[in-house]
């Protein structure tokens, strides 16, 4: 198996975001019947919990930004909520429209962190820090790992390879330390 590092990314954001001074981090997590948001929304909880932090209640996106437009409008009216970590970039591009429809401003309110890198080139003037998944280097250590079978290397069955993600920040993070 080779994929994106999801519970790495996670634990990164968590951390980033409470280096930035808030006192927690809500989700919006994807569809339960994902292993990517399983392992994300782990990753999120486990680190809460590590840090000794309070683990709110989470939202349930399904990866569109229809879903994290109605979980911004309701964490718009979470008193303690300063900081998002969304699953995926559109949910997290919806919380950001949720929120301001609801009166509130991004990042002076409310911090957001999305995950994929996958709007860069689709809404102009993005101003989303994300978690970047390395989709190349995946594709490439894929295509290296079946051209060496082909080439009758025995590569060894159950081994996970797991590629760290890069953060990339933008604007929608506040420092509130």
């Amino acid at each position: 198996t080779i994929d994106a590092d999801q519970y790495g990314c996670s634990t990164a954001i968590v951390d980033y975001l409470l280096s930035k001074g808030h006192k927690t981090v809500y989700h919006i997590t994807g569809p339960s019947a994902s292993q990517a948001a399983r392992s994300r929304a782990r990753g999120w909880h486990e680190a809460l919990e590590q840090f000794g932090v309070p683990i709110p209640p989470t939202y349930v996106g399904d990866w569109g930004a229809d879903s994290g437009y109605q979980a911004g409008l309701a964490l718009a009216h979470e008193a303690d909520c300063t900081a998002i970590y969304a699953a995926n970039d559109q949910m997290a591009y919806g919380a950001m429209l949720g929120l301001q429809s609801a009166g509130k401003r991004v990042p002076e309110d409310v911090s957001i962190v999305g995950v994929d890198d996958s709007l860069v080139d689709m809404v102009p003037r993005l101003n989303l820090t994300t978690m970047k998944l390395r989709f190349d280097d995946i594709g490439a250590t894929a295509f290296s790992m079946v051209r060496r079978q082909c080439e009758g290397e025995k590569i060894p069955v159950g081994v996970k390879t797991v590629i760290p993600p890069e953060l990339i920040e933008r604007g929608s993070v506040r420092d509130i330390s």
